[in-house]
């Protein structure tokens, strides 16, 4: 992997000089090769490929609003984090931001559509009943498509919801300011949505149902299931496809970030504390916070498990977060530390767990040459 890394380095094409937008360049082999390093235990080499990517060409944060939909923005609000995931704004030449883009492609032959919202967003729908009998989440059919909450939202399924560590624990000591935290980038709050109730456009609350012929049976089922946090990047307002005869799906023609140039700067700082610069480490991370609004780590304060929080506050659900949990030891115990179900204590995660089974069909596909299993299974 390190040659072919340093071979990509040196051959690719520099940004902007791509035959196509989604195009792999310099940038990212720069990155990935850093990414190596890091795992081989080279940290100073590691410094040397993340710098390279980051001094050699124009990549720089977002920081100003930006993009194609500023004057359609149904939710009120927003910010330049915020317009990072708006429709078309991914390949758009001043994101300076954007390294390496995943094409989904909308009207062509091989037409593709993206399911973040529909995997990572709560089963809002299957609420049923306001407090006082009627539908709580309506949406009307208009134009082609549904409006309402549906439109925002779209219709999740609740594959993936995350922890509390990354819907609350890391946005304690910033929860005001960092713009990361907003509702419009973390959604927190749902609300009723059929005029026919009383409670159109309250909050849903579920002890406003206590006392009411239609009491709440499952709590559990109504805060893992239908109710809980969902970062806005997933979403995709006023984009979904419609999935008759329901409220739209979960299904969007949105582009998605392989790479941003976010996620390097924390890789460097990485970098930097496997060199015993926490100084460097930390005006690296504070490049990431100063965007987001967040107040700055001293060198003094920044460790390993500092940058893992700061890769979830800013890269949640586009980073690859096993690999970032293994390369820096971290699995296991962070694992056990933040999966605090006493139903399910530390996920029932084992010391063998660091490495996955192999796929059985892989070993026998070896005739010639002995394959073990990994070490616990």
């Amino acid at each position: 992997m390190e040659e072919d890394f340093k071979f990509a380095a040196a051959n690719l094409p520099k940004p902007g000089e791509e035959s196509a937008p989604g195009r792999v360049t310099q940038g990212p082999a720069w990155h990935y090769l850093a990414e190596t390093y890091l795992e081989m235990g080279n940290a100073q080499e590691a410094v040397t490929a993340a710098s390279h990517a980051v001094n050699d060409y124009d990549y720089a944060l977002m920081t100003e609003r930006f993009g194609n939909r500023l004057g359609t923005d149904i939710l009120g609000s927003g910010d330049a984090y915020f317009d990072l995931f708006g429709y078309t704004n991914h390949n758009l030449p001043n994101n300076t931001e954007a390294m390496w883009v995943i094409q989904v492609e909308r009207g062509t032959s091989d037409e593709t559509t993206i399911n973040s919202a529909y995997i990572y967003g709560p089963r809002y729908f299957d609420i049923a009943l306001t407090p006082d009998g009627k539908k709580a989440t309506l949406g009307t059919f208009y134009g082609g498509k549904y409006t309402g909450i549906s439109d925002t939202l779209s219709r999740p399924c609740a594959n993936g919801r995350g922890t509390n560590l990354v819907h609350y624990y890391i946005w304690k000591d910033n929860w005001d300011n960092d713009i990361r935290n907003a509702e419009h980038n973390l959604r927190r709050n749902y609300y009723y949505d059929n005029p026919e109730s009383a409670y159109d456009g309250h909050k849903i609350d579920f002890k406003l149902y206590e006392g009411t012929p239609y009491p709440r049976t499952n709590p559990l089922d109504d805060t893992i299931r239908l109710m809980f946090p969902t970062f806005m990047k997933f979403h995709d307002p006023c984009n979904y496809t419609v999935q008759l005869p329901r409220a739209g799906s979960g299904n969007t023609h949105k582009d998605w970030y392989a790479l941003r140039f976010a996620e390097t700067l924390l890789l460097r700082a990485e970098a930097y504390l496997g060199v015993n610069r926490p100084d460097l480490a930390a005006a690296d991370v504070n490049v990431v916070r100063a965007r987001a609004n967040a107040k700055p780590v001293s060198a003094s304060t920044i460790d390993i498990d500092y940058i893992l929080d700061e890769r979830a506050r800013e890269l949640y659900g586009e980073e690859w977060r096993l690999i970032a949990l293994r390369r820096t030891g971290k699995l296991i115990e962070r694992v056990r530390k933040y999966n605090d179900n006493p139903l399910c204590p530390g996920a029932h995660i084992e010391e063998h767990n660091f490495r996955w089974p192999i796929p059985q069909t892989q070993i026998d596909l070896n005739i010639d040459a002995e394959f073990p299993q990994n070490p616990g299974y």
